[in-house]
């Protein structure tokens, strides 16, 4: 892509690329990094990738598909439950239109949600949830790159336990 970009495409291109660097120095070198393999001085579009811990609350609201297979809750209501929790930002993962105009969705219909609709959606869950079948980016690390690369978070490697899924 690099090539391709350095080759007078790179006016014509919306480009973006994503990090997972959790301190300053990881997120300049994985920036660098970036710039440096699509031969650019610069990004359109910049994304924090695995954002899959409690104090980040802005990705994974449907656990990439998993929380649906408990059928507990349409795609809907995850979207509109993580749209109010206090994120900057709620990340849908986009792969069809079908998906896109469920997002729409989500979208026209949000509005803040009562704390009767909290706890009636958390009652409606509440069972399959409570062994992390479907939680995966919870009790496993499934979904985070950086149980192999403790470096990238800027500190000492925490005890991570694998669990396995049922």
């Amino acid at each position: 892509m690099g090539k391709a970009l350095r080759d007078g495409y790179r006016q014509k291109a919306f480009l973006m690329t994503k990090i997972d660097g959790r301190t300053k120095t990881e997120a300049a070198k994985q920036i660098d990094e970036s710039l440096k393999r699509l031969q650019t001085d610069h990004v359109d579009l910049l994304q924090h990738h695995e954002v899959i811990r409690f104090e980040d609350l802005g990705m994974k609201s449907m656990g990439s598909g998993v929380i649906l297979k408990s059928k507990t809750a349409s795609p809907v209501e995850c979207l509109h439950y993580a749209l109010h929790l206090p994120a900057s930002v709620v990340i849908t993962g986009i792969d069809s239109m079908q998906i896109l105009d469920q997002a729409f969705e989500a979208a026209r219909t949000h509005k803040p949600m009562t704390a009767q609709e909290v706890s009636a959606l958390l009652a409606k869950t509440a069972k399959a949830a409570a062994q992390g079948e479907y939680e995966l980016f919870k009790t496993s690390t499934v979904f985070d790159s950086t149980a192999q690369h403790p470096e990238w978070l800027g500190g000492p490697s925490p005890a991570v336990e694998q669990l396995a899924p049922h």
